[in-house]
């Protein structure tokens, strides 16, 4: 290694002579003596030094010469905003139509429509909307036909939809509230009446008329404690959606207009759901025609009770049915009318298809109206109808409901030398408050559960429980035997049992059997066994379910059951917490 050092340091000179020397060669041999890249572009050879003279002196100079001597061509464009303004304008009288496109946003007092408004007094006042007014709570259990959801606006159709379910079980409410006429009259007529009498409406003809374009319900949930939950907006039903309210754009407000006169009925008073084939539970009724059917019992000045009614033994009922409320006494003398192959006995008899009603007392002294498009409040004399449906509610659960409504302001779109406040004329909706709440209403748990047997053989041995459960439109049964530390009741035969109690222990204490049951939030029941399983709230259950078994195949639930309300009570009624 030495070597080669002292080698490189005597000859370092010669060295990079060298590499000079050679680096030189490469270069002649690349430049000089290897011709250079070209190609032979119509007889010419094209080198990088040449290419861009021959480029000019064969096309360029010519495309030069054209551009600098031509004329430019002209183009003839349309005055798009002059052709928009005569499409929408309107000869006069003609009123705007329903559903035009917004070119432009519109702009703060534009009028559209209010040339054929003649002039007249000053709107002074706007109507201050009274709030509506509980009338009655109805709710039950129903199995519907499934409700697609609808599809969002512009979505692809999916390539495969998988087949829907043949049914789907609910626990419903629907929410019935009265808009009192006198209140909303009278603020009709300070509004927009004469300010004399015998003088004209201050907006002729029907201008003054209105129309409901908004209702919304909402809920509370009775908390444990007894308080009441934040109030919770009722989402509309499947088969109930409508068209979002504007918020803002001109444009979007006169569409929305013209689609609720189209729709007072969704709006107000919308469908139920399509009920599913027997079995199917609970049949919905018109609030309307219930509430006919309960002053018609009380009686009322235009349709009063009879007289002399036939005589016939009182009865109390523990659920609601159409008479009143839940755990109220009904005194009414409807007779006891046994069921078909069935024996008689005390217990009166509600079929499992009647809805259950909490009205309000005292009954209205006159029927409701449903609510009409183009409506005249100052020419109205009954109150309006307006109802509302609420599936997403969980059995054993109590709640209250208010609604709020929207009424169309007879001045929008008026012209704004109508109006004493320029900004009434752009208001769409008149809002009331919030109503008072609704009556309580505690929905039916879905499942119960009884000891299936008096006793048992040895304490810590597993112990049969009778679970029953609302499913596909009727009542259904199944025994579970468990074992301590098991939970009572699960999924069996494609229905779901589950009970949310666990069985903890059963013990003989005074020579009877006691069970102790523990629920999900951890609350301890104890239970007598040959009480809960010889009870007439077990018995009864039962024959839920036997009724809705074809004859001679009792206890199979393949029809709609009748429910059979209890008299009596029993010597230590069961505490059979509802499931959720």
């Amino acid at each position: 290694m030495q070597k080669i050092l002292q080698f490189l340091e005597k000859n370092v000179e010669w060295l990079a002579l060298g590499l000079g020397v050679l680096f030189l060669g490469w270069a002649a041999w690349t430049y000089l003596i290897i011709p250079p890249v070209s190609n032979v572009v119509g007889g010419i050879v094209m080198t990088p030094g040449n290419v861009d003279d021959e480029i000019w002196n064969t096309s360029g100079e010519r495309l030069d010469t054209a551009i600098k001597g031509a004329t430019p061509p002209s183009f003839k464009v349309d005055d798009f905003p002059k052709t928009v303004a005569q499409g929408l304008a309107l000869p006069p009288g003609q009123p705007l139509p329903p559903l035009v496109w917004d070119f432009q946003p519109a702009q703060p007092g534009a009028t559209p429509g209010a040339n054929n408004v003649a002039s007249g007094p000053m709107i002074t006042q706007l109507p201050v909307l009274p709030p509506a007014k509980p009338l009655m709570v109805v709710h039950g259990q129903t199995t519907i036909v499934p409700m697609p959801a609808p599809l969002a606006t512009n979505a692809p159709t999916p390539a495969a939809v998988a087949a829907p379910s043949a049914h789907k079980d609910i626990h419903w409410t629907t929410i019935a509230f009265t808009i009192p006429i006198a209140p909303l009259s009278d603020q009709w007529t300070k509004a927009f009446g004469p300010n004399k009498p015998g003088e004209p409406w201050k907006l002729p003809d029907t201008q003054h008329n209105t129309e409901i374009i908004a209702v919304t319900a909402y809920r509370s949930e009775k908390l444990p404690g007894g308080g009441w939950s934040e109030e919770k907006e009722v989402p509309r039903l499947l088969n109930n959606v409508l068209q979002p309210f504007p918020v803002r754009r001109r444009i979007d407000q006169i569409n929305f207009q013209s689609w609720a006169a189209n729709h007072s009925t969704d709006i107000a008073t919308p469908l139920f759901p399509t009920r599913a084939p027997e079995p199917a539970g609970t049949v919905w009724k018109d609030p309307l025609m219930i509430l006919q059917g309960l002053m018609s019992a009380v009686g009322t000045p235009a349709n009063p009770a009879p007289a002399n009614p036939a005589p016939a033994a009182p009865r109390r009922v523990v659920s609601s049915g159409i008479e009143g409320g839940a755990g109220e006494e009904d005194t009414s003398t409807t007779p006891t009318t046994p069921t078909p192959g069935m024996p008689a006995s005390s217990v009166a008899v509600t079929l499992m298809n009647e809805p259950k009603v909490d009205p309000v007392r005292p009954l209205p002294t006159a029927l409701p109206a449903a609510p009409q498009a183009n409506l005249n409040p100052a020419a109205t004399t009954t109150d309006l109808l307006v109802y509302l449906h609420d599936d997403q509610v969980t059995p054993g659960k109590t709640y209250r409901y208010c609604i709020a409504y929207m009424l169309l302001n007879p001045l929008f779109g008026k012209p704004a030398d109508r109006a004493a406040n320029k900004a009434w004329v752009d208001q769409l909706d008149l809002l009331s408050e919030k109503s008072d709440y609704s009556p309580e209403v505690t929905i039916e748990p879905q499942t119960f559960f009884y000891c299936a047997a008096a006793n048992q053989p040895k304490p810590g041995f597993p112990f049969p429980f009778d679970v029953f459960t609302w499913a596909s439109g009727l009542w259904q049964k199944h025994t579970f035997t468990v074992n301590p530390g098991d939970a009572i009741g699960t999924v069996a035969d494609g229905v779901d049992y589950s009970t949310g109690c666990t069985y903890v222990d059963g013990r003989v204490h005074s020579r009877q059997f006691h069970v102790t049951i523990v629920d999900d939030s951890g609350q301890t029941s104890i239970r007598r066994a040959d009480l809960d399983s010889n009870s007439s709230d077990h018995k009864l259950k039962q024959q839920w379910v036997d009724q809705g078994s074809p004859p001679g195949n009792a206890g199979a639930a393949t029809r709609p059951a009748a429910k059979l309300i209890n008299e009596g009570g029993d010597e230590e009624p069961p505490t059979s917490p509802p499931r959720r």
